[in-house]
């Protein structure tokens, strides 16, 4: 029999020390992190850096602080503007959908962007779409006119000879949708 009294942690005299325990780790490969703590994360990283820029600025001298502030609001001017422009164009791009029964915008901003026409521009853009409408048809609305159902207060015709399936058959043609 074995007698686990004699194992003690202290180590004996000349030898090496003992290892460094290894931190426990859980089935996820996160320590003690809780599941759903992302936006706990990020608000902490956000704090974080709010501290560092206030850090910062009691440092630097007022100069750097008021080039520092420029900067950014330059940043956030650039991309109000960019944002602006782009809301614009999409925009143009709807009226001109619109106007040629175009359905698909962002197809149409791709082939105006390859083929370098700007939308705000009428003729290169009415020009171009006409092109695209023959080309491909498949891009555009088609016009049609209801008419594949039963018409109201017409009852439905027997079909027991080959006479009668005619009729149905004329009847059907006569009330099929119309492709302008």
């Amino acid at each position: 029999m074995f007698d686990e009294s004699l194992i003690s942690d202290t180590a004996l005299p000349g030898a090496d020390p003992p290892a460094p325990a290894i931190p426990a780790v859980d089935t996820h490969g996160t320590k003690g992190v809780p599941e759903n703590s992302a936006s706990d994360i990020r608000s902490a990283l956000a704090e974080f850096k709010q501290t560092l820029t206030d850090i910062t600025r009691k440092n630097m001298p007022e100069i750097e602080q008021v080039r520092c502030e420029l900067q950014q609001t330059a940043a956030e001017r650039d991309q109000a503007a960019g944002e602006l422009k782009q809301l614009k164009r999409d925009n143009m791009l709807k009226k001109l959908a619109e106007n040629h029964g175009f359905s698909d915008l962002d197809y149409l901003d791709f082939i105006l962007q390859k083929n370098n026409i700007d939308p705000a521009d009428d003729a290169p853009c009415n020009d171009f779409m006409q092109k695209l409408k023959t080309t491909h048809p498949r891009y555009f609305i088609s016009p049609v006119k209801s008419g594949s159902g039963s018409r109201p207060g017409n009852a439905p015709m027997p079909v027991s000879s080959s006479r009668g399936r005619m009729e149905a058959l004329e009847m059907m043609l006569t009330s099929a949708p119309e492709v302008l």
